[in-house]
């Protein structure tokens, strides 16, 4: 596993703030473009980064300096799955609370749709009660 190691004197990061007051870095990884195997890749690696996090948070890294993001699947935008899944991903990173929580894409597929999704593997569903109980998590900051 490739290792960086930057220190706040080294670079900065532009950052932008937040309604909520926290500030969040300008910097993400996209695997849009990746190609095909980059989905099975990336939800290979959440495991591997949830072990990552641990290890740099025993290490000395407050987790209070990280500001770890995540996203709702789009097989997911349902409002009885919205808990499940967010529960799914803590686990997965070994975390007690992300800083952000997205919905990936604004449409619901089925499970087995392709990527991007073919004509009737788009379902209907209530974007409004999705962001409801993403809301939820939120305000009960939720905790596993």
């Amino acid at each position: 596993m490739a290792q960086a190691m930057v220190t706040p004197e080294e670079h900065q990061t532009e950052s932008f703030m937040l309604i909520s007051g926290h500030t969040i870095p300008a910097v993400g990884l996209g695997t849009w473009r990746s190609g095909s195997q980059a989905p099975n890749a990336v939800f290979t690696a959440i495991v591997e980064v949830g072990h990552a996090l641990k290890a740099a948070m025993q290490a000395g890294v407050d987790r209070e300096d990280l500001f770890i993001t995540s996203k709702l699947w789009c097989t997911d935008l349902s409002p009885d799955r919205v808990r499940t899944a967010f529960n799914n991903t803590l686990q997965e990173l070994q975390l007690d609370y992300l800083d952000l929580y997205l919905s990936h894409w604004p449409f619901r597929i089925k499970e087995s749709a392709r990527r991007p999704p073919n004509t009737g593997e788009v379902l209907d569903f209530d974007m409004e009660a999705v962001w409801r109980e993403m809301e939820k998590l939120a305000k009960e900051k939720l905790e596993t």
